[in-house]
């Protein structure tokens, strides 16, 4: 039997503007379904210059999330989108964090629990923060760092398992190191 797959992505405009786009395969990628248009409110005009979105499925509740970076007129920052129906309708995006700086963000859900992590679009050097959510995104009520300022860190990636929380990231001073952190969400 082949699971659900979901793949994101960035179409740029004529105007260098993009739109985030997902798309789902009920059979391991055999087929495809139409894809379905995530949020469209971008004006940055940075072509294709922008970090691709963070993606996860939750095969329990059958909810697919989104975070990315967008430029949109209210303001530059990471974003997060939910589905509640395999990703045919996505509700309204809302922002995680604020910030100019493009940057790279993870994801994770477990139902209406969710996990962001993402490179600070703040920062003056490379660091993670969190936002997590028990109303499927709705609202994200507790924020945090993930690392100390000292530690440098880009890339992140997140993993949720019950109430415990991974997080890996790579280091700008050499890709080839890995640093990790976990938590428990209380």
């Amino acid at each position: 039997m082949h699971g659900e797959l979901f793949r994101a992505w960035w179409s740029v405009r004529a105007d260098s503007n993009a739109v985030l786009s997902l798309q789902q395969s009920p059979d391991g990628g055999q087929t495809w379904r139409p894809p379905t248009e995530v949020d469209s409110r971008d004006r940055g005009g940075r072509g294709c210059d922008r970090p691709a979105p963070g993606v996860w499925y939750d095969p329990a509740s059958r909810y697919v999330y989104l975070t990315y970076f967008l430029d949109a007129l209210d303001g530059s920052g990471v974003f997060f989108a939910h589905s509640m129906d395999d990703g045919k309708m996505f509700h309204s995006p809302i922002a995680v964090v604020y910030g100019n700086r493009p940057v790279h963000a993870s994801v994770v859900g477990r139902g209406d629990s969710v996990v962001v992590v993402f490179e600070d679009p703040n920062a003056t050097t490379p660091t993670l923060g969190y936002a997590l959510s028990r109303t499927t995104g709705h609202i994200f009520e507790q924020r945090g760092h993930v690392v100390p300022e000292e530690v440098r860190a880009i890339w992140p990636w997140v993993t949720l398992d019950r109430n415990r929380i991974g997080v890996w990231w790579m280091t700008p001073d050499s890709t080839s190191r890995v640093g990790h952190r976990e938590g428990v969400w209380k």
